[in-house]
């Protein structure tokens, strides 16, 4: 049974998803829609400024849309003053004859909307709905439903939308920092180079290790990396399992000398091992990151005034100290290996970390000029590959670029998992098929 929701009648009436030709009020007057009017978001009637004509008259004003007629008196209308301009009164089910009893409505038609429309898109949205949770992509075949314009500008208002909503997180990192700009570039820095698994223990020693206390160190690189090392609780040792490293005994020397000197605070949480190629293991990240904050002193005002997405992508790829070249942890020597940030992870720091920063930055000074370039430089770099963005691969829908990508994960997580198919230009179009 299709779970009838005011949603989804304001869905319906807004796109006339109905039988326009059998629109008759409960007093058997036909209906004509000219404008359905605009949805309203806030306080007051569904529907705004719309027109219509009622047994041949016009009327202008607002449309306010019920499940049940009841719920009209159940949710106080009757004494409020946004409802008083009402021209029509939209019901899936006509429980009460309301136009007898309330005074508000007694003028007011009333329509029931349940004989006009179709059944097959009450079980083409029923089918959406009870997927199960796992399978996220409700749609099944999205690219076959909407046209490739379409699509694109959805893309394009989902990217944005998610630049938008990091700005927000970004701004209350700004807040707290005391409008330090560069303070939470090197936060969401550290966060994303600690991969997916380690991105919170990243960023919580970033937050441990502020850049002023950071930038007194830069000209020695041990002990920036024995900073960096110390917090992520990688310089920790049990009776039960010692190293005997001199680089590690090194590390912990300079860690236990600069925790002292500034009172610096335990561990907040713990970095995970598990399932991680070499390359990707926290103590190779974190080697990384010490090399970009000893070259980088400055990553925030650099990337303002960087023009091309090359400048930025070279700038970030830095090679850890010598000993990693030869290591991914402490227990033993490997075979030589680069220790560089590959050009992919650069990328995976200015698509998630530099251009969300710099975005809010513009958004801040109401830069337009910066926006615009931060939103060429996604276009420019290419689409991010992980699991979500092959689920999307398989289902016909191929980003083009890491706005196309971005976009695509703003989607599976806002839309498609809270199936919210009503408010998504996919779901729309799939819906208005015949």
């Amino acid at each position: 049974m299709t779970p009838i929701t005011e949603q989804l009648l304001q869905f319906i009436w807004q796109h006339q998803l109905l039988n326009a030709s059998q629109l008759f009020t409960t007093d058997n007057l036909p209906i004509q829609v000219v404008k359905p009017g605009v949805f309203n978001k806030n306080q007051g009637p569904d529907f705004l400024h719309a027109t219509i004509q009622v047994d041949g008259i016009t009327l202008v004003g607002n449309i306010e849309i019920h499940i049940k007629a009841s719920h009209w008196v159940q949710h106080k209308h009757e004494q409020d003053a946004h409802y008083q301009q009402l021209i029509l009164h939209i019901v899936w089910e006509n429980d009460v004859e309301l136009h007898r009893s309330s005074k508000a409505l007694e003028t007011v038609p009333t329509l029931v909307l349940q004989p006009v429309v179709a059944s097959s898109l009450l079980k083409k949205y029923t089918t959406m709905l009870h997927q199960p949770s796992h399978a996220w992509l409700l749609c099944k075949t999205p690219a076959e439903g909407i046209s490739p314009l379409s699509l694109q500008n959805w893309l394009e208002r989902l990217a944005i939308e998610r630049l938008q909503q990091k700005t927000t997180h970004i701004q209350q990192g700004v807040a707290r920092t005391q409008q330090n700009w560069e303070e939470v570039l090197w936060q969401q820095v550290a966060k994303y180079m600690g991969g997916t698994v380690n991105a919170a223990a990243f960023e919580a020693m970033a937050q441990q290790l502020p850049q002023r206390l950071l930038a007194k160190y830069t000209h020695h690189p041990i002990q920036v990396e024995a900073l960096l090392f110390g917090q992520l609780g990688l310089l920790a040792t049990t009776d039960d399992e010692p190293i005997h490293d001199a680089y590690f005994l090194q590390l912990q020397q300079e860690y236990q000398y600069l925790q002292q000197l500034h009172k610096l605070p335990s561990t907040v949480l713990p970095v995970r091992w598990l399932r991680m190629r070499p390359a990707g293991f926290p103590t190779v990240r974190a080697a990384q990151l010490a090399a970009l904050l000893v070259t980088s002193k400055n990553l925030f005002q650099a990337c303002i005034h960087y023009t091309s997405i090359e400048q930025v992508t070279q700038h970030l790829q830095v090679e850890a100290s010598p000993y990693w070249q030869t290591h991914y942890h402490f227990k033993h020597a490997n075979s030589p290996h680069s220790t560089t940030i590959s050009k992919g992870q650069a990328h995976t720091i200015i698509i998630n970390a530099i251009v969300p920063v710099l975005f809010a930055y513009a958004k801040y000074l109401h830069q337009e000029a910066l926006q615009n370039k931060l939103l060429e430089w996604l276009y420019l770099l290419p689409a991010e590959q992980n699991t979500i963005i092959k689920q999307w691969q398989a289902c016909g829908i191929k980003p083009a670029n890491a706005l196309q990508s971005q976009a695509l994960l703003q989607l599976q997580k806002h839309y498609c998992l809270p199936k919210k198919c009503l408010q998504c230009a996919v779901g729309v179009a799939l819906l208005k098929r015949d």
